[in-house]
């Protein structure tokens, strides 16, 4: 599958964020990332979040949010190993990264541009 433009873009500031998250937390996030060997790779990662955006009603008042909590849900997927899903703060993990992503309203509107050309 073809790169869907905006997507990439969107990763990328959610990578930035986690890299950022490493730096202040430590080796605990750290201890968490995937190994080189079972890395999803971005177009995997894309093609994945293509597929599932495409799935969310054109006509659903909460697309934006649906959307961001797929992006950041499978872009902590590409990145850290399932533990960090068997974490009892993931959910709350989600929704505050969720709140900042869309509380910026220039990746607000990257998101709402990207279901757009869905």
């Amino acid at each position: 599958m073809k790169p869907v433009k905006g997507l990439s873009h969107l990763l990328e500031t959610l990578q930035r964020r986690f890299d950022a998250i490493e730096k202040t937390k430590g080796s605990v996030a750290k201890g968490l990332r995937k190994s080189a060997q079972t890395k999803i790779t971005s177009q995997t990662l894309q093609s994945t979040v293509t597929s599932r955006l495409r799935k969310i009603s054109k006509d659903d008042p909460e697309r934006t949010e649906k959307a961001s909590i797929i992006i950041i849900s499978e872009a902590l997927a590409s990145r850290f190993d399932e533990e960090v899903f068997n974490d009892s703060g993931f959910i709350e993990l989600i929704d505050k990264i969720k709140k900042v992503f869309l509380t910026e309203p220039s990746v607000r509107e990257k998101v709402e541009r990207f279901l757009n050309s869905l």
